[in-house]
């Protein structure tokens, strides 16, 4: 017997229950039967919905180290919320769909790009554990940057791949590294962020869970944050525009809706996109779940990642080659002063036939 049914059952005859009680019944019975998957927050259908399906690791695992040559990129995907590390990147259970680890790899271009994805546990079906909201999430990334040895122990400059909430963790741990001292040269190190559907300026959608959250017994601040009202968000975009100057950014945005009971993309065009004159926007023949995962190297959306992956790895290549040749004209400058300084000549001393060096030794 469903909830309204018992709800009624419970009233005098002819008299129906109030509104409120009502949607709080119906509330329950889409929980129970899971009659709404609510897909803008779950990657995953079917047997994966089951909390005792196996979950892609936690933190910071790498996909693909370069065999030969040492990594001159680290690239880094973020998962969105009841994603996981893997399962987010790959469209069926078939462990070489997951394209970051399978695919780019492969890709002309990539031979000195080190892959790796993040996982966090934002499963907002569990009843237990720790709840984090946007910011403790992107404290968990930063302090995985920070610490995990094949990306400290380098300098190579970082891209960042997100989906969904993924990016506004990305957004909230790159303004967390610009305001930490400790973590300068790390926030300079990251040059590019990939937003794919995220909803920069929430969606009303998240309303909608966290309602039926609430009546569960179970919620989540995380998709408070979400709310097209949220003034966490509001915050969140105000503070990130006086810090993303520095960075190339690339939105993607979904054209689809989820299903008929969706009859709008879960995030629209204009909450995908920042407006930022320093960003690149392009449409996905997508919906918010297949926005992030492809059928095979030949789909029309995988290549238009992978494309704009590509186009970023050459400006960022082009930027390391001017540096270089930067610091190697200062080198010969210096090397020549040097000289001048060793081997004083008429024209390079004063007077008394001191040389630049041996005045500035002098005082």
């Amino acid at each position: 017997m469903d909830s309204d049914a018992a709800s009624s059952e419970q009233l005098p005859p002819g008299q129906s229950a109030p509104p409120n009680s009502r949607r709080k019944s119906k509330l329950r019975g889409l929980i129970s039967s899971h009659r709404l998957s609510f897909p803008f927050w779950s990657e995953r259908r079917g047997s994966d919905l089951t909390p005792q399906n196996d979950k892609g690791p936690l933190g910071l695992t790498t996909f693909h180290q370069p065999a030969q040559e040492t990594a001159g990129t680290d690239i880094v995907f973020v998962h969105g919320l009841g994603g996981d590390s893997v399962k987010t990147w790959r469209i069926s259970s078939n462990p070489e769909s997951c394209w970051p680890k399978s695919w780019l790899p492969l890709e002309p271009g990539f031979e000195r790009v080190r892959i790796h994805s993040f996982g966090f546990d934002a499963d907002w079906r569990k009843r237990t554990g720790v709840a984090l909201n946007i910011h403790g999430f992107a404290q968990s990334l930063l302090g995985e940057l920070r610490n995990y040895p094949d990306i400290r122990q380098c300098n190579n400059p970082i891209m960042i791949v997100a989906h969904s909430m993924g990016g506004c963790i990305a957004k909230k741990m790159y303004i967390l590294a610009k305001q930490d001292p400790a973590c300068v040269d790390l926030a300079s190190r990251i040059r590019c962020i990939f937003f794919l559907a995220t909803p920069h300026r929430g969606s009303d959608l998240a309303g909608i869970l966290c309602r039926i959250l609430r009546v569960s017994g179970a919620p989540k601040p995380y998709i408070n944050d979400l709310d097209s009202k949220s003034a966490a968000l509001l915050e969140l975009n105000d503070m990130f525009r006086h810090h993303a100057e520095d960075l190339r950014l690339w939105s993607f945005f979904e054209t689809q809706p989820m299903s008929s009971f969706f009859e709008v993309p879960v995030v629209d065009k204009t909450s995908a996109t920042l407006g930022y004159r320093n960003e690149e926007v392009s449409p996905m023949d997508a919906n918010h779940r297949t926005v992030c995962k492809f059928h095979d190297r030949q789909d029309h959306n995988y290549r238009k990642v992978r494309n704009a992956l590509a186009n970023a790895l050459e400006l960022l290549q082009a930027e390391e080659g001017e540096h270089t040749v930067l610091i190697t004209t200062y080198d010969i400058s210096m090397m020549t002063i040097h000289r001048a300084d060793l081997y004083p000549s008429a024209k390079n001393t004063d007077a008394g036939g001191l040389s630049r060096g041996q005045r500035f030794l002098r005082g």
